[in-house]
């Protein structure tokens, strides 16, 4: 009889550790833009704000890449390194508190309209294409591969980090417009018979098979040089929102190379790339098979012969917005509603077509707020388009499109079902990370992890 109870008491604890171990199996990578430290006011957020027992994985960026040397440097010296006021040192001590936190130095342009000098997230403007010539330069060759590796291998050293992630900016992929079927007849005829278009025109296919091929070998190269630490390096790419990824990556060659891929699926529509027009910029899912969605973006990437566990799906807290035409009524304000470009920048992001989660839920209508000045919200219940908020009238009148926390919640529980890796919230800057809605401090980032 004491025999079957401590076998009994034994099989329970082994159930019990499998569980744990399942649960904390799931990643949950959290960027963060240190541009934050320089808001003010309610909306900066300091290296010391990061709670790392909310997350397994930890991207801190951006950095700069030097056009002249290819080296990679530190985005803002007299912030990053020791010299100055030490965040990485002060980053990489957030391991105290939590040892199993893998810390990771962010390469690349980031999204969501940041960059300094970069005209807020329009990618069609020139100065995008001027940033990101250089990453495109050193790619395709050899030497200068080797340049930025070895760089790269000595700042992440430097840093006290544990590897680096790459977010590539790879030239978007031209935005598919939602025509009717007279939109569409009409389109093809112009497509048939004129070399003009409004559509983004992609690269040709020996260009972008160039940097399929530079990117590959870039990646394998760099998990060469990582692996001759003497602590081995890791190695993650984030495959930046509207990214082609059977034109710019060999699946199978970099899955086989990084630890894992996040996948930035947001962005599918913003106030630049269709700016008369507001509409959800993450669905979920959408019902016209040619537009994307979260789903659309998984499934490829999966088709492409990716291993669902090294995906991570990436969640937005932030909006995206459109200014309304003066006096405009609710009724009109239903997407895809009627819009005249990019929504007014926020206070504390400043950022032209976008707010931060903490800037929209602060303003979200409630009892004693009047609709004047406050927001009408509208959660999505189908759990497919997304949520929206929008202020009708002549004061300021917008629409915007974000992530509450149960739509948050709904795309971690999607990453599950899908057999995916975890989640990656991009960025924890831009949740409201000091609980100003409601006391809670990172709710979307809780709110997704939680269901995981």
């Amino acid at each position: 009889m004491v025999a079957r109870t401590l076998l009994a008491l034994a099989l329970a604890v082994a159930a019990s550790a499998t569980i744990v171990a399942a649960q904390q199996e799931y990643k949950v990578v959290c960027y963060y833009d240190s541009r934050a430290h320089w808001r003010q006011g309610l909306g900066r957020m300091r290296a010391a704000d990061i709670d790392p027992s909310l997350c397994t994985h930890l991207v801190y960026g951006p950095t700069k890449l030097n056009p002249e040397n290819f080296h990679l440097q530190p985005y803002n010296a007299e912030l990053d390194l020791e010299s100055g006021r030490g965040n990485y040192m002060e980053v990489a001590g957030l391991k105290a508190r939590n040892p199993r936190l893998t810390i990771l130095l962010g390469v690349g342009i980031w999204p969501a309209g940041l960059a300094e000098g970069l005209d807020p997230v329009d990618p069609e403007e020139p100065d995008y294409f001027a940033a990101s010539e250089p990453y495109q330069t050193l790619i395709e060759d050899h030497e200068k591969r080797d340049a930025f590796i070895e760089s790269a291998r000595a700042l992440v050293k430097r840093a006290g980090f544990d590897g680096m992630d790459l977010a590539w900016p790879f030239p978007k992929e031209p935005y598919k417009k939602d025509r009717g079927t007279l939109g569409q007849w009409w389109h093809g005829v112009r497509r048939k018979f004129s070399a003009s278009r409004s559509d983004t025109k992609p690269e040709p296919d020996d260009v972008s098979t160039l940097r399929r091929n530079g990117f590959a070998a870039l990646v394998r190269e760099a998990k060469s040089a990582f692996s001759r630490s003497s602590t081995p390096l890791y190695i993650t790419v984030t495959s930046p929102p509207t990214t082609n990824a059977s034109a710019y990556f060999d699946v199978h060659a970099i899955t086989s190379q990084v630890d894992q891929i996040h996948l930035m699926a947001f962005d599918n529509v913003t106030p630049f790339r269709q700016k008369t027009k507001a509409s959800q910029p993450a669905p979920l899912y959408v019902n016209d098979p040619h537009l994307n969605s979260v789903d659309s973006i998984v499934r490829k990437w999966l088709s492409l012969g990716a291993p669902g566990r090294k995906l991570v799906l990436g969640i937005p807290a932030f909006g995206r917005t459109w200014r309304l035409p003066d006096g405009v009524l609710p009724t009109a304000a239903l997407p895809p509603a009627t819009a005249e470009g990019p929504g007014e920048g926020g206070p504390y992001t400043n950022t032209l077509g976008m707010l931060a989660y903490y800037e929209i839920c602060h303003n979200i209508s409630q009892p004693g707020i009047t609709e004047m000045f406050g927001l009408n919200n509208f959660p999505d219940p189908t759990r497919k388009p997304g949520p929206y908020a929008h202020r009708c009238g002549d004061h300021n009148p917008i629409w915007i499109g974000y992530d509450d926390l149960d739509f948050a919640g709904a795309k971690a529980a999607y990453a599950k079902s899908k057999g995916l890796g975890g989640i990656a919230m991009w960025d924890i800057s831009l949740d409201d990370f000091g609980g100003v809605c409601t006391l809670t401090k990172f709710p979307l980032l809780r709110a997704a992890k939680a269901r995981l």
